[in-house]
């Protein structure tokens, strides 16, 4: 089995009984398979596989994830999109709290993600003083 097979495989176990022990193989590995875990999310249709790719890249903490994490901020299914907001906030740069900022003007004003990305703001910002 090739490494992306084991990933895909990985990946599929997501939406099983087996979750919790999928979540701890992938992030087990090197955060060097984050561009194959994106890969991964675009092609995925189930739910809950799409929120588990988020769940464990944004345990790895690594930067290089904050464009896919804003693109997930707009994942119609809750929990996708807030462990997207949780990934940008184990980030937690300046260049975080000016995308989550930007991302803010762009959503309506009554959209529930606007109280969850000002609480992120509000941690990463306390996080950097």
């Amino acid at each position: 089995m090739s490494f992306r097979a084991y990933i895909a495989a990985e990946v599929q176990r997501l939406a099983s009984p087996e979750a919790q022990q999928a979540i701890g193989n992938l992030l087990a590995l090197s955060p060097l398979v984050i561009g194959d875990l994106i890969d991964e999310f675009w092609r995925a249709r189930n739910a809950d596989i799409r929120a588990g790719i988020v769940f464990v890249i944004a345990q790895f903490g690594d930067e290089t994830a904050l464009e896919f994490f804003i693109s997930a901020l707009d994942d119609v299914h809750d929990q996708t999109w807030m462990n997207a907001l949780d990934g940008l906030v184990n980030i937690g740069s300046p260049a975080v709290i000016k995308r989550l900022t930007t991302f803010m003007v762009s959503i309506n004003p009554d959209d529930i993600r606007g109280a969850w990305t000002m609480e992120a703001i509000e941690q990463i910002s306390h996080a950097l003083s």
